[in-house]
C-alpha cells in the first residue's frame, strides 16, 4: 500500500514499510482476516492497523464534518459487524478523532461513541494514543467504553437465548430444541440472503411468487411456504442445515416434525426486521448486518448457542457440559485456529496451493474452523494468482468439491467442512 498524504502527516510512513498499516492491496486476500478487510475496505475503510495480524484499529480519512459524520452513520455498524477492530480513528485536515466501536454517542445512538478529539500536536497525540492501543493500555484505560458484552457475537449469543425462551413460552410454547433449531436456521437464512448468497429471485421461485423476501414471508405467517422454502434449500445446499422448520437430524425425536404457528413466524419476523419483541426488552436483526459478520464468527456462535450450560441435570451435570463430553465437542476461538493457521502457514508452499498439490489434515475436526481458515488463504491465493476480481460462491464450492473428491481434506466429518465453509456447498449436495 503506498502511503496517502494523511498517513504521512500523522508519521505512520513505517507501519505501512512494516506492512501492519494496510489498505486495498492483492496481497491483502492472502493474510489472515483477508476477506473480513476486503470486504471493509469495499466498504469505505480506508486501511487497518493490525496487531500479530489481526485488525485492531480501522481507519478513515475525510475532507469535512458532513462527511465524516455518514461515513460514520454507515460504516461504524459495518466494522462492529465484522467483530475485529474495536477502536476507529478518523482523520480530518485539523483534527483527529477516535471512537469506541463498542459504545454509542449518548446524543446519537446511530453513532460510536468519540473517545478523544485531538486538535493540537495531533501528530505525537496520535501516536501516543496508537501506541497505548498496541500494548492494550488504552482499553484499560477506557474500559467503560469497551465492555465485551457490547461485541456483536456476544449480543448476538444474548439476543439468541433470550429469542429462544420467548419461543418456549406463551400459548404456542416450542420445546427447547425445536426454539433453538429454528432460530439458527432463521439466522443462516438470513445470513445467505444478506450476502446475496440466496437472492430475491430465490425467493420468489421457491415460494411460487408469493414472498420476495424472508422478512415478507415471515410477516404473513405462511408456515407452507417456509416449509416449501426450506425443502428448496435443502436441493441447494449441503448438511442437515434443511431439513426441516426446527428440526436438525441429530435432534431427538426429529422425525416428528414440529408443529408450527403463524404466530412463531410473526415473532421471528419482529426479530428480521428489528422490531421490539412483546416484552419490550431486546430487538435481535436490526444491528446485524449478515454482509460483513464473518461466518467464521456465525460458526462459532452456532457452536456455543448448541453446547452451552443448560438446565442442570439430576447429578448435577450441566447440560452443556454432557453434549460436550458425549460429542467430544470442545471448539476452538477463530482468533487462535488463525493463529495456529498462520505459524503453519510460513512452511507451506505457495506452488503447492496453486497446483491443489496438498493435503489437509483436522483429525478432531469439530466446527471445521481451522479448515475455514485454510481456505480462505487458499482462496486469497487462487485470486490472486489469477487476478480475479472475485471468488463467487460457485468458484468456492468448484475448488472445495475438488478437495474432498480427491481426498486432499481428512477430517472423517466432509459435511462438517462443507457446511461450515460455506453454511452448505451450493449446488453439491452429492458429496454428503
Amino acid at each position: 500500500m503506498q502511503s496517502a498524504t494523511w498517513i504521512s502527516s500523522l508519521g505512520l510512513d513505517s507501519l505501512v514499510a512494516a506492512g501492519r498499516l494496510i489498505g486495498k492491496d492483492a496481497t491483502i486476500y492472502t493474510r489472515p482476516y483477508g476477506m473480513e478487510m476486503s470486504r471493509g475496505l469495499d466498504g469505505g475503510v480506508d486501511c487497518y492497523l493490525l496487531e500479530q495480524e489481526k485488525p485492531i484499529v480501522a481507519f478513515i480519512a475525510k475532507e469535512s464534518e458532513q462527511e465524516a459524520e455518514q461515513a460514520l452513520l454507515t460504516l461504524g455498524g459495518k466494522i462492529w459487524n465484522q467483530g475485529l477492530a474495536n477502536v476507529l480513528v478518523l482523520y480530518l485536515p485539523e483534527k483527529v478523532k477516535i471512537y469506541s466501536l463498542l459504545d454509542k454517542d449518548s446524543a446519537n445512538a446511530s453513532l460510536p461513541h468519540c473517545i478523544y478529539t485531538i486538535n493540537e500536536n495531533i501528530k505525537e497525540a496520535t501516536q501516543r494514543h496508537l501506541q497505548e492501543i498496541e500494548e492494550g493500555v488504552f482499553f484499560h484505560t477506557h474500559a467503560d467504553y469497551f465492555r465485551q458484552i457490547n461485541r456483536v457475537d456476544k449480543r448476538l449469543l444474548e439476543n439468541l437465548k433470550k429469542a429462544r425462551t420467548e419461543l418456549t413460552m406463551g400459548a404456542y410454547p416450542l420445546s427447547r430444541d425445536v426454539a433453538q433449531a429454528l432460530l439458527l436456521q432463521i439466522l443462516f437464512i438470513a445470513y445467505l440472503e444478506d450476502r446475496k448468497i440466496v437472492p430475491e429471485v430465490d425467493f420468489l421461485s421457491a415460494t411460487q411468487g408469493a414472498h420476495s423476501s424472508l422478512s415478507d414471508l415471515l410477516a404473513a405467517g405462511d408456515i407452507s411456504a417456509l416449509k416449501i422454502l426450506f425443502q428448496a434449500m435443502r436441493e441447494q445446499f449441503n448438511g442437515d442445515m434443511f431439513l426441516a422448520p426446527g428440526v436438525f437430524t441429530h435432534l431427538k425425536n426429529s422425525a416428528a416434525f414440529p408443529v408450527l404457528h403463524e404466530n412463531h413466524l410473526r415473532f421471528l419476523h419482529g426479530l428480521r426486521s428489528g422490531n421490539i419483541s412483546a416484552t419490550g426488552q431486546f430487538s435481535l436483526f436490526r444491528l446485524y448486518n449478515f454482509e460483513y459478520i464473518p461466518v467464521s464468527l456465525l460458526s462459532a456462535i452456532y457452536d456455543h448457542f448448541q453446547n452451552e450450560p443448560g438446565q442442570l441435570e439430576e447429578k448435577g451435570q450441566r447440560k452443556g457440559d454432557t453434549v460436550k463430553r458425549s460429542t467430544g465437542s470442545y471448539f476452538t476461538p477463530a482468533h487462535l485456529a488463525q493463529t495456529c493457521v498462520s505459524l503453519a502457514w510460513k512452511y507451506f508452499p505457495k506452488e503447492a496451493g496453486q497446483k491443489n498439490d496438498f493435503y489437509v489434515l483436522d483429525p478432531a475436526c469439530g466446527s471445521a474452523v481451522f479448515l475455514v481458515c485454510v481456505f480462505q488463504r487458499l482462496a486469497g491465493w487462487i485470486r490472486v494468482a489469477r487476478k480475479l476480481q472475485a471468488v463467487g460462491i460457485s468458484q468456492r464450492a468448484s475448488f472445495a468439491s475438488a478437495w474432498l473428491r480427491q481426498g486432499k481434506v481428512c477430517t472423517g466429518r466432509r459435511h462438517s467442512f462443507a457446511l461450515h465453509c460455506f453454511v452448505g456447498i451450493y449446488g453439491t449436495t452429492s458429496l454428503v
